[in-house]
């Protein structure tokens, strides 16, 4: 045999195996979404058990379980305020069996408060949003004020004297509220605790005047008149506190960012895969019964995918990262 021919023989061998490398892929990716899933999912929760995200994950889970006929197990991977799971996720397999209930606070504002995490949000790619929370504006009942905008009036005339506690430095509520106090020339000054439960003995004996949360961690506070809400977030008013008005409802500029999660998965998932699992979101979300649920524990359903999905993460990672620039915001 000459050069020449076995020169051809090793192109013509080469050509074929690429060819089937590409059918194969094809193959596989095609049955990824065809067959998806076929085996048990697991689902990353970046928080603790029992939270309110914790049980938005599970509900999620649960209805996905029914919907594509294979379970879809919610496992907690705490740590590193929730980057660890971040992390874990962008380095699993990219097929769908492996998917991240993602965050606000992480997607929008984690790079900006420590910009050598390792992870990167691009080795990431959204699928739908499920659910976004209205914040509760809470005060101790020795504030002399019933509505939001009687608060500011009220902080106004005491500069410096009213005292805000957040869930921790570079928090997403603390971050909220840098923005809420510049956007209303509020003067007060800023207390961090380790978290919602770590602030409650202060916020109830009136050590801090101020904070926002989640309405189902203070209904119980709220029905015994020990706090008081001032206003929740969002455009509708919170199924927990139905008497409670908006702040666009009181006349003052909502909040810019919605306290909202979603799905991801990790970058090279088949397409497939992520629209059936956006199209199972979807579907959901909009399920009368699973709406009532949601509402029931504090987790209201709403779709948002695709693209939309996308451009609203880029928009919030925008608003955050200019808000952490301007309140000088910086972990120790």
């Amino acid at each position: 045999m000459s050069i020449i021919d076995a020169s051809r023989r090793l192109q013509l061998a080469a050509a074929a195996s690429l060819a089937l490398g590409l059918f194969s892929s094809t193959s596989l990716a095609f049955a990824a979404g065809e067959d998806y899933p076929n085996a048990p999912v697991t689902v990353v929760m970046p928080f603790s058990a029992g939270g309110a995200a914790d049980i938005g994950a599970r509900l999620l889970a649960s209805a996905l379980s029914d919907k594509l006929g294979n379970q879809f197990v919610v496992e907690n991977r705490t740590g590193a305020a929730g980057n660890i799971a971040y992390a874990s996720v962008t380095r699993a397999m990219p097929d769908g069996y492996e998917i991240l209930v993602s965050y606000v606070a992480l997607d929008a504002c984690a790079h900006a408060l420590t910009p050598d995490l390792n992870w990167k949000t691009e080795d990431l790619e959204p699928v739908a949003m499920f659910t976004v929370s209205p914040l509760a504006f809470v005060v101790h009942p020795s504030v002399p004020v019933s509505t939001m905008s009687e608060f500011v009036d009220y902080v106004k005339a005491h500069p410096d004297e009213v005292n805000f506690g957040t869930p921790g430095m570079g928090s997403f509520v603390h971050i909220i509220t840098e923005i809420m106090k510049r956007e209303l020339d509020l003067d007060m000054q800023h207390v961090p605790y380790s978290g919602t439960g770590a602030l409650m003995p202060d916020a109830l004996a009136g050590n801090i005047q101020f904070f926002a949360t989640g309405p189902s961690s203070i209904l119980s506070h709220y029905k015994s008149g020990a706090l008081k809400v001032l206003a929740v977030s969002g455009d509708e008013r919170a199924p927990e506190l139905p008497e409670i008005p908006t702040l666009k409802e009181q006349g003052l500029t909502d909040i810019p960012l919605d306290n909202w999660y979603g799905v991801e998965v990790p970058k090279g998932t088949p397409e497939a895969v992520k629209e059936k699992l956006e199209a199972a979101i979807q579907e959901i979300t909009s399920d009368p019964a699973m709406i009532a649920e949601g509402e029931r524990v504090g987790v209201p359903m709403r779709f948002l995918g695709g693209e939309a999905f996308v451009e609203k993460i880029a928009a919030d990672r925008a608003v955050c990262t200019e808000a952490i620039k301007a309140a000088d915001i910086k972990l120790q």
